[in-house]
């Protein structure tokens, strides 16, 4: 399997995750985002197939700091970086293909947060069923004093991550 940029040989078309806003973001504007440096999309596959079994999106972004967070206080937006999308097509669900995709986007938050700084990594969980796939993972709730799912992983947190798998 390979994680890679989305590039115009993907075959985009055929993608079905079951939720059509996210199949047609992949298949109409995924590339054209990418090309006018909003987000990227990172595509999930077979060694040198280019049929998807899953991506994700990553943007900036800035946001009031979270209630949880040493920052809270600031009067500013703060940095952050955004999962927009993750998705897995039907055919690959519940195999483990997204824990993959979230442990690559990881990577990379952390890779470039070493160049940019960033307080980590924020998404916006459709559902409650996403909310808890993210939550195994340690993703916090934004505000504490309310049930939302605007969720977020510290930067302090996914540093920590890379660092044990170094030792």
């Amino acid at each position: 399997m390979q994680i890679k940029v989305l590039t115009k040989q993907h075959d985009r078309k055929l993608f079905d995750c079951g939720t059509p806003e996210l199949n047609r973001f992949l298949s109409r504007n995924a590339r054209q985002a990418d090309e006018r440096s909003l987000s990227r999309t990172y595509v999930l596959t077979f060694n040198h197939d280019n049929t998807i079994m899953g991506f994700y999106t990553l943007s900036s972004t800035e946001i009031h700091a979270p209630s949880n967070s040493k920052l809270k206080n600031y009067p500013l937006p703060v940095p952050a970086i955004k999962l927009a999308r993750l998705a897995i097509d039907k055919n690959h669900q519940g195999q483990g293909y997204g824990a993959a995709l979230l442990s690559n986007a990881l990577k990379k938050v952390n890779n470039a947060h070493q160049s940019i700084p960033t307080i980590g990594l924020v998404v916006d969980a459709k559902t409650e069923a996403a909310k808890s796939f993210y939550q195994q993972f340690g993703f916090i709730e934004m505000h504490k004093e309310e049930e939302t799912l605007q969720l977020w992983l510290p930067i302090k947190t996914i540093s920590q991550l890379f660092l044990k798998t170094k030792t």
